[in-house]
């Protein structure tokens, strides 16, 4: 692979985000960083870089890992929400400089700017990862497969598998 090849190393990222290859990926990614391997994720962050949020927090979907997909779809929405508030400062300069068309411009790009692709797909993914979690909320203990595995068995299977579970805990702990 050519390391000074944006392109191929970009393709590169969003394929292993792809394949749940966080760590390869955010390695690649870093490349193209000015703090290399020190801050790769944190410079993407800061650069606003959306693509990228958009498919590690599907990667963590993948991997079962919502609260990180979660951070990372919010990280999209917070860029959004910065770009509003410093619109607020062009609307003043706009106004003492008389650049009206800039200004129209800024009025019509306000009323479209939550339908850009990545908003609407963090907002998506977001949503349907709120809508699973309150679908299917774990137990305590992260283990709603085994809940569901319990609750096929019978009650006097159920009680030998639950004392088989508290025995190995116990080893455990």
């Amino acid at each position: 692979m050519d390391l000074a090849d944006r392109y191929l190393n970009t393709k590169c990222t969003k394929y292993n985000l792809r394949c749940n290859q966080v760590g390869e990926a955010e390695a690649n990614i870093a490349l193209f960083t000015r703090d290399g391997e020190t801050r790769g994720v944190q410079a993407l962050y800061d650069m606003q870089c959306m693509w990228f949020e958009c498919e590690i927090g599907d990667a963590y979907i993948r991997m079962k890992r919502p609260g990180l997909a979660l951070k990372n779809f919010k990280a999209v929405e917070r860029h959004f929400e910065d770009m509003i508030e410093d619109q607020f400062d062009f609307h003043s300069y706009c106004l003492r400089k008389e650049t009206m068309r800039s200004y129209v411009n800024l009025l019509l790009m306000e009323d479209e700017i939550r339908s850009s692709k990545y908003f609407t797909r963090a907002a998506k993914a977001a949503i349907r990862l709120h809508i699973d979690m309150h679908d299917n909320p774990q137990q305590k203990d992260g283990s709603s497969e085994q809940a569901a595995a319990l609750a096929t068995l019978s009650l006097a299977e159920r009680k030998k598998a639950q004392s088989k579970l508290r025995k190995y805990q116990a080893k455990k702990a």
